[in-house]
């Protein structure tokens, strides 16, 4: 049986990348692109995987993953987003979202992250909450992809200092 993944975001392009992406999988892709759209769709339906942008219109992703974990739904949640914290990463992991990742991604990172949801295969298993240390690495791994490696502009957008960031850098293996 097909394994059904639904997109809420309101960026087309990401339905037309996972489609080509997943092509060679047994897959039902579904895209909506409001919140209270899927709101609606979680009464009627449960899909294995929720790729949740954390702005959508309407309603905001985390209100969406609560009324997601509110109605038990067993769906494995994956939040994208390309305005992370540090913080909003720890409280999506809080709400029960299963992954965190920062756009701009590569497609091989989205790619690994839909098969490890999709097979039950997580990163950490489910009775270790992700670690604080592992949302942060990613974070600023994240941004200073985004960032072309330029780290005087990645500290500015992270809000921590040079030195701090240079520490960050050595401390998670980030370069």
């Amino acid at each position: 049986m097909a394994k059904s993944i639904l997109i809420v975001d309101d960026e087309q392009e990401i339905e037309i990348i996972l489609r080509d992406l997943l092509k060679h999988m047994d897959v039902e892709i579904h895209q909506i692109y409001t919140g209270s759209e899927a709101l609606s769709y979680f009464d009627h339906n449960k899909p294995d995987l929720v790729l949740l942008d954390l702005q959508v219109p309407e309603v905001n992703g985390l209100e969406i993953l609560k009324h997601i974990r509110n109605r038990n739904l067993e769906s494995k949640v994956v939040m994208i987003t390309a305005f992370a914290t540090v913080e909003t990463a720890v409280e999506a992991m809080k709400f029960g979202a299963d992954d965190f990742i920062c756009k701009p991604f590569t497609l091989t990172d989205l790619q690994k992250v839909i098969l490890q949801q999709l097979e039950g295969q997580a990163i950490l298993p489910k009775s270790s909450p992700i670690s604080l240390e592992d949302v942060e690495k990613r974070h600023i791994g994240a941004v200073l992809r985004q960032n072309n490696g330029n780290r005087r502009k990645t500290a500015e957008d992270l809000g921590i200092s040079l030195r701090t960031l240079y520490y960050k850098i050595k401390q998670y293996d980030l370069e």
